[in-house]
């Protein structure tokens, strides 16, 4: 695919709202595969798997994910890097949101790892942005972000819960992430 008609096309896909459409057809499913050849089509999953012009077509099939629209993390990085994103996981999926997390603003603690198209807390201090369209967005990013580059699976596994060490061949990856702990005495207080 052209990174140039990419762009537009992830651009109209931010920009889209989701999961606020029913199927006309099919009264129980929400419209949630975008159709990127068309560049604005919305359709459920039943018409999109019945549907013989949108066969071979670019597409991408949204998700919610704490209240947030997101994209498999596996049908994005089929058109572009999608490194550097905070991941989640949705019914053992990983997903990244398609817009900015509205929660996490204005955190005042230096430490914690933030976006850096819009300052908003990330999880885990390896990501740099929160969302696909932040790294879009971002200055820096742009032109990196138009090439399509596999995703690394050592972000993939980042991601695990608990501290671990991957071996991959010679490299050794390092998840830093700290589990916490119950006090050693507890203490009860004075009446």
């Amino acid at each position: 695919m052209d990174p140039l008609m990419f762009l537009l096309w992830l651009r109209d896909c931010t920009e889209t709202r989701f999961y606020e459409k029913r199927c006309e057809k099919h009264a129980g499913k929400y419209k949630t595969i975008y159709c990127g050849t068309c560049r604005g089509t919305l359709a459920c999953e039943i018409c999109w798997k019945d549907s013989i012009e949108h066969h071979g077509q670019n597409y991408l099939q949204v998700y919610i994910a704490s209240w947030k629209t997101s994209i498999s993390i596996g049908d994005i990085s089929r058109f572009c890097d999608a490194s550097n994103i905070q991941l989640y996981k949705i019914n053992s999926k990983k997903v990244v949101y398609l817009n900015p997390n509205t929660k996490g603003r204005e955190e005042k603690k230096d430490g914690t790892p933030k976006c850096l198209n819009c300052q908003r807390k990330l999880i885990e201090s390896h990501y740099r942005f929160c969302s696909i369209s932040c790294k879009k967005n971002n200055k820096f990013e742009t032109e990196l972000f138009d090439r399509p580059i596999m995703f690394q699976i050592t972000n993939i596994e980042l991601a695990c819960r608990d501290a671990e060490v991957i071996n991959h061949g010679n490299a050794e990856v390092i998840n830093y992430r700290i589990r916490r702990r119950k006090a050693e005495f507890p203490r009860m207080a004075i009446l």
